[in-house]
C-alpha cells in the first residue's frame, strides 16, 4: 500500500469516512499562481530538466535548476520535515505512483515522468489535474495583466483576479514602457496607445488608472481585485489628505523616500478601492500574514481603516494572517472580512488547523457567522502538482479540525461535519466570489 494510504489507514474512522466523503467533492481554489503551460516547454528545452522547476514554483525553493540528482536530494533534504514536501511528495505519490522516501533514483524518475508530461501535452495535464482529479469549479489566479486568457479557453475553471499592487508604486514615469513597468503603464501602452511622455501629472496617472479598473470590470475576465502589496510595505492605509497638492508633487520626482512611496500608494489605494466601492463591489483579495514581518506591518489589524471607510466591500484575507493568529476575532467583530485560509495548510498544517477550529468555534455580533465568510484552499503555486498537492493537505487540516471539534461535542454528527468541510472548501468562497448564487 503506498505511503500516504498507509497513514491514512492509521487514523480514526471518522476520519477515513470523511476523507472518502471529500474525494470527489467540488471545490473552489481562492488563489494560485499557475504559469501558463505552453511555457514549459521552452523551459525543459532550454535547460533540460523540470523537476527543479516544478519544486521551486511549490515553495522548495533553491532546487539547483542544473541536472544534478546529488545537488537536487541535498536541498530537498533540508525541507524533509515540513509541510512544503509533505503535499508535494502526496501529489507526487497520488499522481504518478512514486512513493517516499526520497533518493537519487526517485529524483530521476520523477524528473523523467515531468518532462513527459509538461512537454507532450502541458495544458492537457494542467486540465486533467483540475477538473478531474481536482474537481476545481472556479480557481482564481494573481498572474500578469491577461496572462489567463489563453488558459481559460482550455481550462474554463481558470479565472482571474486583478493583480493591483503595481498600482501603488507607479510613482515615477519609466523612460520606455516595458514589461517589467506598473500596470498602469502597461495597460496604457497596450491599450490606450499611451507613451510614457504622455504622463505629465497625478491627474494622467489616476485617469489612466480608473480607464484601467473600467477594463478590469467590462472585459468579464477579472472576478476580484488582489493586493499582494504587503511584502514591500506596511498594510497601514491612513487616509490621505483632501489637499492633494503633496501627491501632485511627489509624482514622478526625481528623488523620494520610502516613506514618500508608501504616502503615494496611500492615495492611489483609496483611489481604487472608492472605484470599486462605487462601481464594481467586487471582494478584495490582501496578502497578509507571512510578508513584511517587522513591526508587524503584515498583520490585517492594519488595514483596519479600509474595513470602516469601505463597509460594503469585502476583505478577503489571505494566509489565515499567519503567525499573527488573530483573525477569527477579527471576523467576530467585523463583518465584511473574509477568512482565507490558502497557501496557509502547506505552511503549517498545525497552524492552519488552530485557524479553522477557532473560526468555526467562535461566533460574531451581526451575520453571517465566521465560518460562513470561511475559504479553506488555495495553492498558491506556479505548477499544478504543488495545488494538488495543497488540496490534500486542505483536507486533511479541514477533517482534522472537524475531528476534534466532534470529540469536543461542538460538531454534533459526522453529517454536521460534513456539511462544514463543503462549506469551508466550496459554499463560502461561491457565495463570495458569486454572491447572486443562492
Amino acid at each position: 500500500m503506498p505511503y500516504f494510504s498507509k497513514l491514512r489507514e492509521k487514523c480514526s474512522s471518522f476520519y477515513n469516512r470523511l476523507w472518502d466523503e471529500l474525494v470527489d467533492v467540488k471545490v473552489i481554489d481562492t488563489h494560485e499562481h499557475t504559469t501558463p503551460p505552453e511555457e514549459w516547454i521552452d523551459t525543459i528545452e532550454k535547460t533540460g530538466v523540470m523537476l527543479p522547476h516544478v519544486f521551486n514554483g511549490c515553495y522548495l525553493y533553491n532546487v539547483p535548476t542544473k541536472p544534478g540528482t546529488t545537488a537536487w536530494l541535498d536541498r530537498v533534504n533540508q525541507y524533509r520535515n515540513t509541510g512544503y514536501l509533505k503535499s508535494m511528495l502526496w501529489a507526487i505519490e497520488e499522481l504518478y505512483g512514486i512513493e517516499p522516501p526520497v533518493t537519487k533514483e526517485y529524483l530521476e524518475k520523477l524528473d523523467t515522468i515531468l518532462k513527459e508530461v509538461y512537454h507532450e501535452d502541458p495544458m492537457g495535464h494542467l486540465k486533467d489535474i483540475v477538473e478531474n482529479k481536482m474537481h476545481v469549479e472556479t480557481a482564481i489566479l494573481n498572474i500578469d495583466l491577461d496572462q489567463h486568457l489563453g488558459m481559460t479557453k482550455k481550462v474554463p475553471a481558470m479565472r482571474a483576479a486583478a493583480g493591483i499592487p503595481s498600482i501603488l508604486n507607479g510613482i515615477q514615469v519609466p523612460r520606455e514602457i516595458t514589461k517589467g513597468s506598473a500596470i498602469v503603464y502597461k495597460f496604457a501602452a497596450e491599450h490606450l496607445h499611451m507613451k510614457a511622455s504622455e504622463f505629465q501629472s497625478l491627474d494622467d496617472y489616476c485617469h489612466a488608472t480608473t480607464k484601467l479598473l473600467e477594463y478590469f470590470k467590462t472585459s468579464g475576465n477579472y472576478i476580484c481585485l488582489k493586493n499582494q502589496c504587503a511584502y514591500t510595505r506596511p498594510l497601514y492605509f491612513p487616509e490621505p489628505d483632501e489637499d492633494t497638492s503633496s501627491i501632485a508633487k511627489l509624482y514622478n520626482a526625481h528623488n523620494f523616500s520610502e516613506q514618500e512611496l508608501w504616502k503615494f500608494g496611500d492615495y492611489m489605494f483609496h483611489q481604487v478601492l472608492e472605484w470599486t466601492a462605487l462601481n464594481w463591489k467586487v471582494p478584495v483579495q490582501m496578502h497578509t500574514g507571512l510578508a513584511r514581518m517587522l513591526y508587524g506591518d503584515s498583520n490585517a489589524i492594519n488595514m483596519s481603516h479600509l474595513f470602516e471607510k469601505f463597509p460594503d466591500l469585502k476583505f478577503d484575507l489571505f494566509h489565515g494572517n499567519f503567525p499573527y493568529n488573530n483573525l477569527a476575532g477579527m471576523l467576530h467583530q467585523i463583518t465584511n472580512v473574509h477568512a482565507d485560509l490558502c497557501w496557509l495548510p502547506i505552511i503549517s498544517p498545525t497552524a492552519a488547523t488552530r485557524n479553522l477550529i477557532e473560526l468555526i468555534e467562535v461566533g460574531t455580533m451581526a451575520d453571517p457567522v465566521p465560518v460562513f465568510r470561511t475559504s479553506a484552499f488555495g495553492g498558491d503555486c506556479r505548477c499544478v502538482e504543488g495545488s494538488y498537492g495543497a488540496l490534500l493537505m486542505a483536507k486533511d487540516v479541514v477533517i482534522r479540525a472537524l475531528e476534534d471539534l466532534h470529540e469536543r461535542g461542538l460538531v454534533l454528527t459526522e453529517t454536521d461535519a460534513l456539511a462544514l468541510a463543503k462549506q469551508v472548501l466550496y459554499e463560502s468562497p461561491k457565495q463570495l466570489f458569486d454572491p447572486k448564487r443562492k
